[in-house]
């Protein structure tokens, strides 16, 4: 176990390096040709984009869940179900967030001080791509097939910067640097078919157990909903409450802060199918999570040191002296994100073993970071301080939680 989980590892975190630099390159790209300002609004419909899919999120973390129950009991064509009926379901979800980016198009662009209703109607495609491709992507993480994974998020994020490249190059908005992330996503299903016919092979359609899996999405749901809201709320509530070039500030502290979730998607998107596996043979799970959990605090120790001692020379040296003054509010950001992937991480435990306990914490916190925001909102240091302070409070419950419910077993 513990070799095949180093192993997983390398691989997983391997492919996640090479995507976080192509990921990180085109952002660089997209702040140095638009400035401070502009930035901040593409920032800010991707984080509207983001919060959006991170709460239809619940198609990945399902697909991925049940893809590796059928594996371990070698049932391939239930795959393929399950692929095919979440696949139907994703596109028609994607169909109405177009249609909610055309018509609330106006609106948007008030509330998040947007010059054109184009950035809003493209991050209404971004979604739907997204969601189709979430489907490929759980049966990939559920099956442990980490390689195609890597090459699919990979050829993602290298036809996003070069479709980026080209784009920007022709004209410099926000529009063309959103327009790269739907290019991105339409090579990637292009190649999809063939990665998910490897799955299946020639195993026809079996039966799936609907009512298992109805079950377990309502719950999967609102941890989605609580989780865009951790990740993505005070980039919206900067946009809208900071001037322009703050906005800005924060948001390229936002996109580095990131590389905690760079560094946690290895570990996570192996945890939930190694957990399921373990808890469906009636196995212990609680020192394969501890592992994990160990192998992420390993990786993620020296980048949060570089944070802590270099916090504006990392700002400035990644994008330039026009985000500089950022050095304090990227260290509380990186902080928060990393008790946010801690978090995360516990919630996966209990996901596996489909126990949803943990939502009476993790929902109530996101509420209360939305509160927050809307009382300590007056300057970017400040919102950050906000984010990071609930996130701590957050984690701290949930080990708090997680040491009660173990003791009580």
């Amino acid at each position: 176990m513990i070799r095949t989980e180093a192993k997983n590892s390398i691989i997983l975190m391997a492919g996640t390096g090479i995507t976080a630099a192509l990921s990180f390159l085109y952002t660089r790209t997209v702040a140095r040709e638009l400035g401070p300002a502009s930035f901040a609004q593409f920032a800010a419909v991707l984080a509207a984009a983001n919060i959006v899919l991170a709460a239809t999120g619940i198609i990945n973390p399902t697909v991925a869940r049940f893809s590796a129950e059928y594996s371990s009991r070698n049932r391939p064509g239930m795959i393929r179900t399950l692929a095919w009926q979440v696949g139907r379901r994703a596109a028609v979800y994607g169909s109405v967030a177009i249609l909610a980016g055309i018509v609330l198009s106006k609106a948007a662009m008030e509330f998040l001080h947007i010059d054109s209703s184009w950035p809003i109607i493209l991050a209404g495609l971004i979604v739907y791509g997204n969601l189709l491709i979430s489907v490929v992507r759980g049966v990939l993480r559920g099956t442990e097939r980490f390689g195609a994974l890597n090459a699919s998020n990979i050829l993602e994020g290298a036809s996003r910067w070069l479709f980026g490249i080209l784009l920007l190059s022709l004209a410099a908005n926000t529009s063309m640097a959103l327009l790269a992330f739907v290019a991105g996503g339409a090579v990637v299903l292009l190649v999809s078919p063939l990665q998910l016919k490897k799955v299946w092979r020639n195993n026809p359609s079996e039966p799936v157990e609907s009512e298992a899996i109805r079950q377990f999405v309502l719950p999967i749901l609102l941890f989605s909903i609580s989780m865009a809201v951790f990740q993505n709320a005070d980039m919206l509530f900067a946009q809208r409450v900071l001037v322009g070039v703050d906005a800005g500030i924060y948001g390229a502290a936002v996109a580095l802060a990131k590389i905690m979730g760079v560094l946690v998607t290895p570990f996570s998107t192996m945890m939930l199918p190694a957990l399921t596996s373990l808890h469906n043979k009636c196995q212990k799970a609680h020192g394969t999570f501890l592992r994990i959990v160990g192998y992420f605090l390993a990786v993620v120790s020296l980048p949060m040191v570089l944070f802590c001692v270099w916090p504006d020379a990392i700002l400035v040296g990644a994008f330039d002296s026009r985000y500089a003054g950022g050095g304090n509010v990227l260290f509380l950001l990186a902080c928060a994100r990393l008790c946010g992937y801690l978090s995360h991480m516990i919630c996966l435990f209990y996901a596996a073993k489909r126990d949803f306990s943990f939502l009476v914490i993790h929902l109530p916190a996101a509420l209360v970071l939305l509160v927050a925001l809307n009382i300590w909102c007056g300057s970017a240091a400040v919102m950050a301080g906000t984010v990071a302070a609930v996130e701590g409070a957050t984690l701290l419950c949930l080990i708090v939680f997680m040491t009660c419910h173990r003791r009580q077993q």
